[in-house]
Parts: structure tokens; C-alpha cells; sequence
């Protein structure tokens, strides 16, 4: 993706909190605000102006408070320093409280269910309309220590909309010293604006660094109304602690799923599971196995409770385990071992070790790249090092047990002081070579051969280097937009003809020539059927659109039945419609983020985002709907991923959980999504293995890396990385649920999917759990195979 765009909108795509129950009983009269003899001061700034909000009109700052305190107002109604109401008394000095008004005038007015409440108007002309409220003037008016921002982190607002065009609303707050150039934290929750009740929306705070008493807050409006008139009421503000109690008095369930399961992995016959004592066995030094999802930092040295493992897997597929060691009185020098992957007919599965390199982000040493074992490794006193085992079973392999030994040696004294048995069971099945989800990922030859040449690796040509990574990803199920030839070399037909390769760009493969492309192209229908034009990145203006709508209008001429793929995460009208009618005719390959799928009742929960309002729904159908008609007349659905969205959705960071990979891949196969975007695999830094912070959005790690050159270690194959390997497992994952489909019907893999993810964020993240569920479907798929 284009990611230097990102930065003028990085506040509201970071997305969180929503609107979801009514907090009142619905007014009979329609809006429940009796504005008779209100106190009112109309406190309208010049559009013009606009004030720093991190500037307060009192620097003096309370210690916050440790315990709850309670007091009373005028009316002896309870007030708290983490229960903000407004009150309509002349003696209550508004002006020392709501300061800063610009593009906007408040009221103080009555509501017959909520009491006073503060009302919020935009000017018009207004492009920034903004109030900022004195939260420590408002506490010290009643003798209460400010909250602190250390502790709440979670803030409901009761709001009610009126005329309002936009379904966010933002909350800006500042804490303890304000220095520097940003002056607070901010986010953006969304709400229902078709909605005329009172209702909640939340904000997540947590991942905000600022500590110390909370100084205020801002509201903002997020649009920019050309007449004005755009209402807000604010009722309370409430701070919570935890997301659990912010919560809890919404009717929402935040069940995982599985996270009432007893389900668990079967023992497999024939496994020895006893704890094995090797010759020289070092107490000091702990091992254990954990399955592939499980992300252990570097200083972790919990063991898991698995002394064995077995590794489950279709023929035709590849699969993994992890093996840790952790020293613990003093540092060491290991070395590791493993035997033969083998039956009892002697049959042997390819097998290979990799050594989990770790890369420091914030305080944390976070694992990644994924380097080949060479030789001994230096582990440090109380940290773990982990390591990857990469197991291959090739298509119609012998089915049952297969079994290896992993020995670790003091590389020093040459003692083998830990042993342990490491099992595959192949199941009687194997995955076509046809991938069932189509991938398109963004890896440049030119950034690649660039990192061999750097260090003097001059041995193959940067048209070989590509292909040696170009069939790496291959072989773990992604296609990438470059083939390795053009479509005039061929070489390309080997690659057309790979029931592997799912897709590929044309604009990346024909060289500007569209006619002949399609000349070449048509000579087969699924060389056609793999071809896709992306011209046109996230159109989020006119101007965008405008040039997709060219792209279109010219490819129908030069290439007849052209399929365009424009990655989307707005919905903005123009011409008179919306951007999603806008696209109908120019679009073939309806690509947009997980969050479309987002389902309204869930819109309550931190950071949930939609890419149509309720208005749009109403108009042109859901989202949903609306893909399904298309997809129905012949086009297809995919979901792309970059830095965002982040939690509470799945992605593909280096920061997220590792089971987030997996998952989201199970939940293209629940949003019946065919294919997967990504925008780029080698967007390395100068130094990736051990910097992935983002050069454009610092707060963002792994962004756009996926694999890892194979220079820096001295080797001419691509370094895989721990998020890869987790996302070749979903694709597997999705092909098997594709075969229990076909031989058991659609309700079978659904519900298998709900095992995993019921909606787009709310999905497993138990390891254990994702591990029994996968063996689960893999025993499913043979016994529908068999039957």
C-alpha cells in the first residue's frame, strides 16, 4: 500500500470504542430535551480560531486520588471524580469548565430523563468544531483528587445525536505534564447517528503513555458541516479501570470461543509421552515443546506442560512445532540435534531446523525471523531460545506415525543433556495442489537482489535470486503480484500452468502492453482467470475514483472481460452515490479490510470500526448484501491486511498475538472471502532483523515484512519469518475446510469455523484450543474422505 496517506487520517483509523445500547427510555415527545428556561452562554469561537489542546487555562494539577471518593452536589446528587455529570445551577461556574469553544456553541439544558445535560451545537462554516471541558476545575470544585490517567483507562460517554452526518466522535484527554508537541491522546469511537435515544460509546485509553491526574478532555466533531446545526448531547462521563467493568453494564457477550472448552488433543497411539532423561541431563537447563502459534518472548522461561509433541498433518502440506531451551544458572553454549523424521517402514519425512531470532520491541524481545540452524547458539542465563521444527509430507504420503528424536548438547563439553521424542501423524488424505484461497502479495526483486549485492553475494543473477524467493512462497501456498518472467519470456508458462499460482498482476508481467497481455492470456482461461489489473491503491477521493473509472473505461476496450482489484476501506459519496456504487462498474475484485464485516451489535467494543454507516445500510443494503449480489453475478471478494486494523481485529503485526495469522485466515472462509491481499513482503528497514518498526508509522511493527533476506545469514533462499509460517497454516487450514465442504456440506464447515471465530473480532486466541480444533478438522476431512 501507499502508507505515506495514512498519516493525515492516523487518528481516526486507529479507530476504537462504539455506540450500542440506549441508556434511556425513548422520549415521548422525540428528543427529551426541554430547553425552557435554561442557563445558557453562547460560547460560539471565530471559525478561525483554534486552540492547542494540550493548553489549559489552570497548570495547577491534583495528586489523584487511590480511592473512590464520593461527594455531593447542590442537590445532594453523588459526585465522583470518575462520574462527571452537569448541573443547572447559577452558583456551578460553567465558564471555569467548558473552555475553548471553537466552531461551536453549548447549553446547559434540562433532559426529562437524564436531568442537566450539556449540549453541543456547530457553527456554521464550521470545519473544526471543538469544546474542551476543565476536568480538573470541575474536581476541585468539589474538593476530589482528579482520576489518574495511570489507572482508568476506559471512558464512557452517554451522548445523544441530533442532524449529525458522521457516525464518530472523538474524545481528546491530557494527563499530568504536557511537554512537547502533542499535547494529549485521542480517540475516536463511532455511534449510531440514525439513532435518536441516548446511548454509550467507549473509549479505549490503554495503549495512552501519559500518567499522572487527567487535566481535561476535548470533544470533537469529526465533520464539517457546510450549514451548521449539528447537535451533540453529552449526559455523563464515567471512567473505568478495566475493560471488564466498562462493560459491564452492557448486554454484551465477550465470550471467546473456546474459552469454556474442554476440548483437547486426543492422545495419539502409539506415542511415548513420559518425560525423557538424557545421558548427561542437566537440570539447569529446562526444554519443552509448544505449538506453533505460541509466541514466547525471550525473557519467558515458563515452560509449557509438553515434554513431547505431535505434529498433525495432511499430505501435500507443512507443518511446525516449536522446541525451547532456557538456562537458568548461568549462560550457554547448545547445540541441537534432531534424528530422522521416520516409520516403522522406514519412510522419511523431510524435516528442517530453524532458530527463532529475536527482535526487541518496546520492552519486549519478540521472535520473528527465522533463520536456519547453523551450528551452536549462545543462550543467556534465565532466557529462552526458541526454535522452529518444519516438517514436510509430500502429496499421497504414507499414512500413520512418524517419529524423531531432538537431542540438546552442551556445545562446550559435548554432553547431550536433554532428550526428547517429537511425533507426525499424516493422515490419510492430502491437500490439491489447486490452493483453494487465492493470495496476492506484494515481494520486490529489486529490494532483494539489492540485499546480496550489499554484501558481496554476486552468485546468481537478481532474475534467479527472485524466483529462488518467488517459489519459497510458493511452496507455502502465496502467490505474489510478480511472476518470475514477463508474459513475452517462456519460462512463464511453467508458473501460468501451476495450479499454485492463484494470481498474479498483469501490470507487473506485460510491460504497459494491455492488448497483447490479453492476446497471450486468452490462449487459456485460467491463465485469465489468474490475471488481475491493480492500478488504483485505497481510493479515498474524487480524484481516485476518477482514475479507477479511467482505468476501467480503457481496459474495456483493450482487454475484454478485465479483472480490477482496488483495495477500499471508505465509503464516501460522490457523483450522488456512494464510493461502493461508485466502483460496481470498474470492479471485479472487491478487495476491503475485516472490519466491513463488523457486526452491528458488536459496536460497543473498544476499537470496532465499519466501512458503511447505518445511513448507507439503509439506502443501498448491508455490506454483506451487497457482496453477495456481486459475487453472485460473477465477482469476487477478498480481504486485505496492513497495519491496521489492530485489536480488537486479527491481523499480521509483530505484535499481535500469534494466533491472529491463522485466524484470519479462518475468517475469510467465515466472511466467504476467496482471496487475501497483502501489500508487501520485503518492505525491510536498513536493519530488519533487528528493527521492524514501520519508516513511516513508528508505533507499527512487522508491517510489510513477511520473510527476511537469506544475505544477512550467508544463504541464497529466503529466511522465513514466525508470522509466515502461521499464515501458510490457515491457508491449509482453509484448503481442508474447502474439502469438508465439498464432502459434507456447507453447514460442517461452518461449524467448524465457529469454533474458532463467530464474527470478525471475536475469535480464539488460546493456543491449545486452535491446536485441538485444527486436529479436529484434519480428523474430520479423512473421515469425509473416507465416507
Amino acid at each position: 500500500m501507499k502508507r505515506t496517506k495514512w498519516l493525515l487520517i492516523l487518528l481516526a483509523i486507529l479507530t476504537l470504542g462504539s455506540v450500542l445500547l440506549a441508556a434511556c427510555t425513548t422520549d415521548p415527545s422525540g428528543d427529551g430535551v426541554d430547553t425552557t428556561d435554561p442557563i445558557t452562554e453562547d460560547t460560539t469561537a471565530d471559525p478561525g480560531t483554534d486552540t492547542d489542546p494540550g493548553e489549559s487555562s489552570d497548570d495547577t494539577t491534583e495528586e489523584p486520588t487511590t480511592e473512590e471518593q464520593t461527594t455531593t452536589n447542590e442537590f445532594n446528587d453523588p459526585v465522583s471524580p470518575t462520574h462527571v455529570t452537569f448541573t443547572g445551577q447559577e452558583s456551578f461556574n460553567w465558564k471555569k469548565m467548558l473552555t475553548n469553544a471553537n466552531q461551536c456553541s453549548y447549553e446547559i439544558v434540562k433532559d426529562e430523563q437524564c436531568g442537566y445535560v450539556l449540549k453541543l451545537t456547530t457553527a456554521d462554516g464550521a470545519n473544526d468544531p471543538f469544546i474542551m471541558l476543565e476536568y480538573k476545575n470541575y474536581v476541585r470544585k468539589f474538593n476530589l483528587n482528579a482520576a489518574s490517567a495511570d489507572e482508568y483507562k476506559y471512558i464512557v460517554l452517554k451522548i445523544k445525536a441530533e442532524n449529525v452526518t458522521s457516525d464518530g466522535f472523538e474524545l481528546f484527554y491530557a494527563a499530568g505534564d504536557i511537554k512537547g508537541p502533542i499535547g494529549g491522546y485521542s480517540r475516536v469511537a463511532t455511534f449510531d447517528q440514525t439513532n435518536t435515544d441516548w446511548q454509550y460509546v467507549i473509549y479505549d485509553l490503554s495503549a495512552a503513555e501519559w500518567s499522572g491526574p487527567i487535566n481535561m478532555f476535548r470533544f470533537d466533531f469529526l465533520t464539517a458541516p457546510s450549514g451548521g446545526g449539528e447537535t451533540v448531547y453529552l449526559a455523563s462521563i464515567d471512567m473505568y479501570k478495566t475493560a471488564a467493568e466498562a462493560y459491564e453494564s452492557f448486554d454484551i457477550d465477550m465470550t471467546r470461543p473456546g474459552q469454556n472448552s474442554d476440548l483437547t488433543e486426543a492422545a495419539v497411539p502409539g506415542v511415548n509421552y513420559d518425560k525423557l532423561t538424557a545421558s548427561g541431563e542437566d537440570a539447569s537447563v529446562l526444554m519443552w515443546f509448544d505449538h506453533m502459534t505460541e509466541k514466547t518472548f525471550r525473557d519467558d522461561i515458563t515452560p509449557s506442560d509438553l515434554n513431547t509433541y505431535v505434529i498433525h498433518m495432511a499430505g501435500n502440506s507443512i507443518e511446525n512445532c516449536q522446541i525451547f531451551v532456557a538456562p537458568t544458572e548461568s549462560d550457554r553454549n547448545l547445540r541441537i540435534e534432531i534424528s530422522d523424521m521416520v516409520n516403522e517402514q522406514g519412510n522419511v519425512l523431510k524435516t528442517k531446523l530453524l532458530r527463532e531470532h529475536y527482535v526487541k520491541i518496546a520492552n519486549d524481545w519478540v521472535p520473528d525471523a527465522l533463520p536456519p540452524v547453523d551450528g551452536a547458539v549462545s543462550v543467556a542465563k534465565n532466557t529462552s531460545q526458541g526454535f522452529v521444527l518444519k516438517v514436510w509430507a509430500d502429496e499421497g504420503e504414507a499414512a500413520g506415525l512418524y517419529s524423531a528424536t531432538v537431542n540438546i548438547y552442551d556445545a562446550d563439553t559435548g554432553d547431550c543433556i536433554k532428550t526428547a521424542n517429537v511425533y507426525t501423524k499424516v493422515y490419510g488424505f492430502s491437500l490439491s495442489e489447486q490452493t483453494a484461497l487465492k493470495t496476492a502479495v506484494q515481494m520486490s526483486p529489486w529490494v532483494i537482489s539489492n540485499s546480496y549485492a550489499a554484501k558481496g553475494m554476486n552468485d546468481y543473477s537478481s532474475e534467479e535470486i527472485y524466483k529462488i524467493y518467488y517459489d519459497f512462497m510458493l511452496e507455502n501456498r502465496i502467490s505474489c503480484y510478480n511472476l518470475p518472467y514477463s508474459l513475452w519470456d517462456s519460462r512463464v508458462i511453467e508458473y501460468l500452468d501451476n495450479p499454485r499460482v492463484t494470481s498474479f498482476s498483469i501490470k507487473e508481467s506485460n510491460g504497459g502492453d494491455e492488448a497483447g497481455a490479453y492476446a497471450m492470456l486468452s490462449q487459456k482461461q485460467e491463465w485469465l482467470d489468474k490475471g488481475y489489473f491493480y492500478y488504483v491503491d485505497e481510493p479515498t477521493n474524487a480524484e481516485l475514483l476518477y482514475a479507477l473509472r479511467s482505468h476501467g473505461d480503457r481496459l474495456a476496450s483493450t482487454y475484454p472481460g478485465y479483472r480490477q482489484i482496488s483495495p477500499f476501506f471508505t465509503n464516501i459519496g460522490i457523483d450522488g452515490v456512494d464510493q461502493i456504487t461508485f466502483m460496481q462498474p470498474y470492479t471485479q475484485i472487491w478487495c476491503t479490510k475485516v472490519f466491513a464485516f463488523t457486526p452491528r451489535e458488536k459496536s460497543i467494543i473498544s476499537g470496532a470500526q465499519y466501512l458503511t454507516t447505518k445511513l448507507q445500510d439503509a439506502e443501498y443494503g448491508t455490506f454483506e448484501e451487497r457482496m453477495k449480489a456481486e459475487v453472485a453475478g460473477g465477482d469476487e471478494l477478498w480481504l486485505y491486511f496492513c497495519w491496521e486494523p489492530n485489536q480488537p481485529y486479527a491481523n499480521w503485526l509483530a505484535t499481535g498475538d500469534g494466533t491472529e495469522p491463522v485466524v484470519s485466515i479462518w475468517q475469510c472462509k467465515m466472511t466467504d472471502s476467496t482471496g487475501v491481499l497483502y501489500w508487501g513482503s520485503t518492505y525491510w528497514s536498513a536493519d530488519p532483523y533487528n528493527d521492524l518498526a514501520s519508516t513511516v508509522i513508528t508505533s507499527v511493527y512487522g508491517d510489510g515484512v513477511l520473510l527476511y533476506s537469506g544475505a544477512e545469514v550467508g544463504v541464497y533462499e529466503a529466511v522465513s519469518s514466525f508470522r509466515l509460517e502461521n499464515i501458510r497454516l490457515g491457508i491449509q487450514d482453509y484448503q481442508m475446510l474447502a474439502m469438508l465442504e465439498e464432502a459434507a456440506g456447507a453447514d460442517a464447515a461452518d461449524a467448524m469455523v465457529d469454533m474458532v471465530t463467530t464474527d470478525v473480532i471475536t475469535y480464539t486466541n488460546d493456543d491449545a484450543y486452535l491446536h485441538a480444533v485444527r486436529v479436529l478438522l484434519a480428523e474430520k476431512v479423512e473421515q469425509s474422505v473416507k465416507n
